[in-house]
């Protein structure tokens, strides 16, 4: 009964009979998050931290009460750690240009893992060829599990920085990112983690992780696109340069010069996504007006559940096998082209995706040239998965014939 009311409360699921297993690309939104946009377009809006008129004075309460609930939901010291962007893609492009470029010399190294986004692969390519420093992989293992001795013997003194992922979004691997930051303090190596497939399905305590950033992304979280955060130390803020300049993240502009504020308005130049962050503050309230505990415990119940009527497909392989993961799950079929399949399950209202998921360099490890993804998110229940197992074996035997 208690997910049933959860479920009600994603407008999409009344309108379409629709079978939403794609929640790692985007998830779908609640009611509360799409009614608080509504509500600051009817009622509050107006530009924020720069009127004296009451609707600015509004919009402005709002907009920081949303920095107060991503910062409490990420267990922030202070909600001045926390910078808004436009998602995951733009809080890396960020670090990358500013303390990316900062901290980076010539002939160093920075340690990615094989299971990275583009996301968190591109933006550090392009600092490396500029500074003329290298990228090292971590290992992955073929259950899907970072090699953790491997990466042990990568840390030296000739390492930059570490970016690395906290749940895989192609093997929904959780890494062990607390044990990963303090072997890396030990080297005084800072550590960058992607964790815009953890916020939403697992407790992140920046503080407790010992991290240096942490960078989440407003729509896979029941949040807006074009929304995110990232969380930053503020002895690396401080220092870091600024990634644009504009309105807002200046204090005063003379003709010899300007002089900028502090964090966070220091990495926020212009007109920010004001009613989308404000959406995004509320999807964290969402979140955690669920419960950890329900979360995890639904969660991992239909994990066992998918994982179980996967396995009934003859001829599927599941890449990787790790034992701390989240319900991702992606895979081949002998004699099944991924695209072939994801296109019938869509005939089936069966919502899936397929290809490299933004990690080719992934499949390339797992020899794959692509394939089909289930992921799955707060709404879901075991009705979807047995929709899914019935449609997945329709499907096999059309294209097998």
């Amino acid at each position: 009964m208690y997910h049933d009311n959860i479920r009600r409360q994603f407008p999409i699921f009344t309108n379409h009979d629709v079978v939403y297993l794609d929640s790692a690309a985007s998830s779908q939104k609640p009611s509360c998050v799409i009614d608080e946009i509504s509500d600051f377009y009817r009622t509050s809006y107006a530009n924020v931290h720069r009127g004296l008129h009451h609707l600015s004075a509004s919009a402005t309460v709002r907009f920081e009460n949303a920095r107060n609930s991503i910062a409490s939901f990420l267990h922030a010291s202070s909600p001045s750690e926390i910078i808004f962007v436009r998602g995951l893609t733009e809080g890396m492009n960020l670090l990358s240009q500013t303390f990316g470029r900062m901290v980076v010399q010539e002939g160093q190294t920075i340690l990615l893992s094989e299971m990275e986004h583009h996301s968190n692969v591109i933006p550090w390519m392009v600092v490396a060829k500029e500074k003329g420093a290298k990228i090292q992989w971590i290992p992955v293992l073929p259950s899907g599990d970072l090699d953790m001795e491997s990466f042990k013997s990568m840390l030296d003194e000739n390492v930059a920085l570490i970016s690395v992922v906290h749940i895989s979004n192609v093997l929904g691997t959780i890494n062990p990112i607390q044990e990963m930051a303090k072997l890396a303090k030990t080297k005084n190596i800072p550590i960058i983690v992607d964790g815009a497939q953890a916020a939403h399905h697992i407790q992140v305590d920046v503080q407790a992780l010992g991290v240096d950033f942490y960078v989440v992304t407003g729509h896979k979280m029941y949040g807006p696109t074009g929304t995110g955060a990232i969380w930053g130390n503020c002895k690396h803020l401080e220092k870091m340069p600024c990634y644009q300049v504009g309105g807002e993240m200046v204090d005063t502009v003379t003709y010899q010069g300007y002089t900028i504020k502090e964090p966070p308005s220091k990495f926020e130049a212009g007109t920010p996504h004001i009613a989308g962050n404000i959406g995004f503050g509320k999807a964290c309230e969402f979140i955690t007006s669920i419960g950890w505990d329900y979360i995890k415990k639904h969660e991992g119940e239909l994990m066992v559940s998918c994982e179980k009527a996967l396995s009934e497909i003859n001829g599927l392989r599941i890449l990787g096998s790790a034992k701390q993961k989240i319900g991702v799950f992606s895979f081949e079929i002998d004699g099944c082209h991924p695209q072939d399949i994801g296109t019938l399950l869509d005939q089936e209202n069966i919502a899936v995706r397929v290809g490299y998921h933004c990690a080719e360099p992934l499949h390339q490890k797992f020899s794959s040239q692509g394939t089909v993804r289930v992921s799955l998110g707060i709404y879901n229940n075991v009705q979807d998965i047995e929709k899914m197992k019935v449609s997945l074996h329709k499907v096999v035997h059309m294209l097998r014939g």
